[in-house]
């Protein structure tokens, strides 16, 4: 059953979910999210804005006695896309995690408070084919940097997370070797 109150300064909804778990929904006049709430869903607020290079939005914790300090802001540029998010720390500073795009709008490079960058790059297809941890500070993907999600065939990994590959061309045997912690092994499905 769904619920809707039109004369609300705000549209209000609240759904009722089968095993009687409520969602009360709130929006701005704009149709953006105001506040999520109810028993079947953590209570969340919303805030937007604007900076000089596009928008954000604040996604804001709520308990039941109101703020918990916890909120996640997220800026976007003018295309939409990702380029900062911000979370408070329990030091009470603010964390950035930075996000770098290609001219076809993919994120290729993160940055997170602790200087750690991921790397990321595509296929002919657009596809991931590999992400690595820059080791080097060289805004680069190196051999012998911990790969996270390889494009590899399958039978090139071997039981302990190594990666290897021979490219082979008339002048001369490239071999490829490397390897990644067990947390960023990849699937083989």
């Amino acid at each position: 059953m769904t619920q809707i109150t039109p004369n609300a300064p705000a549209r209000i909804t609240t759904q009722v979910n089968p095993d009687g778990g409520t969602q009360i929904t709130e929006k701005y006049a704009d149709g953006q999210l105001k506040k999520v709430s109810g028993t079947a869903v953590p209570d969340t607020a919303y805030e937007y804005g604007t900076w000089s290079g596009g928008k954000y939005t604040k996604t804001i914790y709520l308990s039941g006695s109101g703020g918990t300090g916890e909120w996640v802001k997220t800026y976007t540029d003018m295309a939409g896309r990702v380029v900062r998010e911000e979370k408070p720390t329990s030091t009470g500073q603010t964390a950035s995690t930075y996000y770098t795009h290609d001219g076809a709008g993919r994120v290729i490079m993160m940055k997170d408070l602790d200087g750690v960058t991921t790397l990321t790059g595509y296929d002919a297809n657009g596809e991931q084919a590999i992400q690595a941890i820059d080791m080097n500070g060289n805004n680069q993907i190196d051999l012998g940097e911990p790969i996270g999600s390889p494009k590899w065939h399958p039978a090139l990994l071997t039981s302990a997370g190594w990666v290897s590959a021979k490219k082979q061309s008339r002048k001369c045997t490239l071999k490829i070797t490397a390897m990644w912690p067990r947390r960023f092994r990849p699937s083989l499905k």
